[in-house]
């Protein structure tokens, strides 16, 4: 048991920041992934101009080797997306049983953490906290996103 709790003590918190910090990187793919994937699909059912012409080995050999090139991009492309789909099966739930206050410290902290936000500074500012506190807000939230979420 407690080597239990040790693991969640000192992986978990990282695990959950890691989570959120891929929140943008993630709804990018729920937004892009299904044009590319159609696009991926459109080029492969659309035949080249002048295929009714006489067809040379090496003509064939390039298109097949175009045909794998764009299976194996759409399997990589479907599979991105199928990852990020997964993520806000099970993200979205917890995040919804978060107060606003613990999503807005949560976003300054880890969502927007990328962007070079300040995320202390921004607390302190908008909830006229001192420094530790500020601390204690974001480790309070975190805390209970990772408890909804895992």
């Amino acid at each position: 048991m407690a080597i239990e709790l040790e693991y969640i003590a000192k992986y978990i918190p990282d695990a959950t920041k890691d989570i959120l910090m891929d929140f943008l990187d993630m709804q990018w793919k729920i937004e892009n992934d299904p044009l590319r994937i159609g696009d991926i699909k459109s080029r492969m059912t659309s035949l080249p101009s002048g295929s009714a012409a006489k067809v040379y080995r090496d003509d064939n050999t390039m298109r097949e080797e175009n045909l794998c090139e764009a299976i194996d991009r759409l399997g990589l492309a479907s599979y991105g997306y199928d990852r990020a789909r997964d993520y806000f099966r099970r993200f979205t739930p917890a995040w919804e049983r978060l107060t606003d206050d613990e999503r807005k410290v949560l976003t300054y902290s880890y969502v927007e953490k990328r962007t070079g936000g300040n995320a202390v500074k921004r607390i302190m500012e908008e909830y006229g906290v001192e420094k530790r506190h500020a601390y204690r807000y974001i480790d309070t939230a975190l805390k209970r996103f990772s408890l909804l979420y895992w």
